[in-house]
């Protein structure tokens, strides 16, 4: 869950102060082992040795846990600057958002003929731990029952690809459960 929610954190724009928000969870942690502590014993060197030992841990623990995210958001954040899929969503919001790139332009950013026919399709997973594997397949499923070869998959999310398909009509009902059948984690709209 911690690993998909950095994903989905730094898709949408934040940055290593995500980990900040484990110096709020170690507050409250402290503060509870506190309220625990005083529950369990009142002798004073075993409820000092108990207080020192949950510090310690719960310390520690913030320490390794925040230590790990940051890492986890540069390595999310590098994926997502400087790599193809960055370059391929950058170019999809210009043509959704109406910019005015040319045809041309978005054919080549995109490898994807952007001037002809289109179905727009969105797949999601609603869990944590997305399949990505299955989302591509999805993709790829859909390309075949419509016939067009090469969709445009793009990664909008960690747990959803928009995807366009050189199609004159979407899937019939059929070929989408079964291709639903394939991926039962998967959602589709079209």
């Amino acid at each position: 869950d911690a690993v998909a929610s950095v994903r989905e954190l730094v898709r949408r724009g934040y940055d290593e102060a995500v980990g900040n928000a484990w110096s709020l969870g170690q507050a409250a942690a402290v503060r509870n082992m506190m309220r625990i502590a005083f529950t369990l014993t009142t002798d004073r060197d075993e409820l000092a040795e108990l207080l020192d030992y949950g510090a310690r841990s719960i310390l520690e623990f913030s320490r390794v846990t925040a230590s790990a995210t940051a890492a986890m958001v540069r390595a999310e954040r590098e994926q997502l600057t400087q790599g193809t899929h960055a370059l391929r969503l950058e170019t999809v919001m210009l043509i959704l958002d109406g910019a005015p790139i040319s045809r041309e332009r978005a054919t080549t950013r995109l490898g994807y003929d952007v001037d002809r026919s289109h179905v727009a399709a969105i797949a999601w997973i609603d869990e944590s731990d997305p399949d990505a594997a299955a989302l591509d397949a999805t993709a790829e499923a859909l390309a075949s029952a419509t016939g067009a070869a090469g969709p445009l998959s793009i990664f909008a999310t960690a747990a959803s690809r928009w995807i366009w398909l050189r199609a004159v009509a979407a899937p019939e009902p059929p070929a989408v459960t079964e291709i639903l059948a394939g991926n039962p984690n998967v959602r589709l709209a079209l």
